[in-house]
């Protein structure tokens, strides 16, 4: 049983992957990075839950446009799900386009 994710960077810059799994996080630096975590005892576990911080704490990280998201955990992995990482625009760049 297991977990397949590959996250998409889409902010340009590294972000800190978090999961209910592995506390410590994943540094990711590049465009992707693919993660499949093995689940020993899934009735332990039938999801795992990722969120995504800001190593420099100026942005809000979302994945799929969440805050956070859950994964359920399935039998093989057959397939990544893709997950699109982006960054909450802050006020001051949201009043800006709505001005433009």
């Amino acid at each position: 049983m297991c977990v397949a994710l590959n996250f998409i960077n889409g902010i340009g810059s590294p972000f800190k992957l978090y999961s209910s799994l592995k506390h410590e996080g994943y540094l990711v630096t590049g465009a992707g990075f693919k993660l499949k975590l093995m689940i020993d005892r899934p009735e332990l576990h039938s999801h795992v839950v990722f969120y995504a911080k800001d190593p420099d704490g100026k942005r809000k990280i979302l994945l799929n446009q969440e805050t956070s998201i859950s994964a359920a955990i399935i039998a093989g992995c057959p397939e990544y799900l893709h997950v699109k990482v982006t960054a909450e625009q802050g006020i001051a760049e949201k009043y800006r386009r709505l001005i433009l």
